[in-house]
């Protein structure tokens, strides 16, 4: 295995400059650079959700083939299509997990190096522009916010083609259930909208106190020799604790908006479920479908909860990776004290030497050279 800690092309330097105009410029500069990641991504999460799609409308085939006694040879065909399309779904899954991971090991990397190469060039005017806690929260929690988005695409991606697939093919089998399947599923998601908002608001409140919590840790650390030295020590935990307890009660207020959200993903689908099944019922005790389509409709409208989930969990992870990469812009946009000139001079060639004009004192290059003071005797007080 080859170790590319020390390649040359994976060095921080070798990144283009990210475009810091606002987070989800930001976002789209990490798509632009390696879009392969992504766009395998896409295709796999579409090759895996489209057969759990399908399966159940196979399925429902394959039942009314046994119930209208058409022979075993089309409830042998029905059941060999649905075996293939869960080998496929098995298949696609096990390539979407490592083409995600991929993706999100793509934006986690060169988040990290262009956030390692913008603090190397800050230097030393770094302490004065951000807060350390800032650095530190940034290098961590946004990081792996922003990979999460990058791993949730291709999965949606799947999610949308599954949902319209089932929305068409239940509508041609029955209108009005497609018509529902069309309304329904919509709907959920856009009821979902509404919490998003201050999803991302609690979120950039919770993160604001943990880079103040990080930044009062560190400063605490760097003078605790200091702070006992002068009887500080007790205060400064003090106001660490007070601290701490915004950093908790910030979670546990985003924790509740993020319970609410999930919980929204859930129950919206299982509405639209239930309905499905209650008119397909009806539908069916009216003889305008069979009993397999039942199933079937059954079986789509149970997976449309997936899909809707899916869309649920990318909104929250976009909106938190929307937060995440705009801490990172903030950081990014810092220019240092002193910048390099377009066209520096070049240092002589070999060897320098060291001498100072005022004093006479010239230090070779390659020589150990002392300094010696006279010494003056002390006098006492005048």
């Amino acid at each position: 295995m080859t170790n590319r800690l020390f390649d040359a092309s994976v060095a921080p330097a070798s990144l283009p400059e990210a475009d810091v105009r606002g987070p989800w410029a930001y976002l789209w500069w990490l798509v632009r650079i390696r879009p392969w990641p992504l766009v395998l991504s896409g295709v796999l999460g579409a090759v895996w959700m489209v057969p759990l799609a399908l399966i159940p409308l196979v399925i429902g085939r394959a039942i009314d083939e046994a119930g209208q006694g058409g022979g075993q040879a089309g409830l042998y065909l029905w059941s060999l299509l649905a075996l293939a399309l869960g080998v496929v779904q098995a298949l696609a899954g096990a390539g979407l997990i490592q083409a995600a991971v991929g993706a999100e090991a793509h934006a986690l990397s060169h988040t990290h190096r262009v956030l390692m190469r913008h603090v190397v060039r800050l230097g030393a005017a770094l302490r004065g522009k951000a807060r350390s806690g800032d650095v530190a929260a940034s290098a961590a929690a946004d990081v792996e916010s922003i990979g999460n988005a990058f791993e949730v695409v291709g999965r949606t991606i799947g999610a949308v083609f599954a949902a319209v697939l089932v929305a068409v093919a239940l509508t041609a089998t029955s209108p009005l259930l497609g018509l529902a399947v069309l309304i329904g599923v919509p709907a959920a998601v856009l009821g979902i909208g509404p919490l998003l908002r201050p999803l991302q608001e609690r979120d950039e409140a919770q993160r604001e106190q943990m880079g103040i919590a990080t930044s009062q840790a560190g400063d605490i650390v760097a003078g605790l020799r200091i702070l006992r030295g002068i009887g500080g020590e007790a205060g400064f935990a003090e106001r660490f604790r007070r601290t701490s307890q915004e950093v908790r009660r910030a979670g546990e207020s985003a924790g509740r908006m993020e319970a609410w959200l999930q919980a929204a993903g859930i129950f919206l689908p299982g509405l639209v479920t239930v309905g499905i099944v209650w008119f397909g019922a009806r539908l069916a005790l009216q003889g305008t479908i069979t009993a397999g389509e039942l199933v079937a409709f059954y079986g789509a409208s149970a997976f449309l909860t997936l899909p809707v989930s899916t869309a649920t969990e990318a909104a929250e992870t976009l909106s938190l990776a929307k937060v995440a990469a705009g801490r990172v812009c903030t950081l990014l946009r810092l220019t240092p004290d002193a910048t390099q000139p377009a066209h520096p001079e070049p240092l002589p060639p070999g060897p320098l030497s060291l001498a100072d004009a005022h004093t006479g004192i010239a230090a070779e290059a390659g020589r150990l050279t002392v300094v010696v003071a006279p010494h003056r005797p002390h006098r006492g007080p005048r």
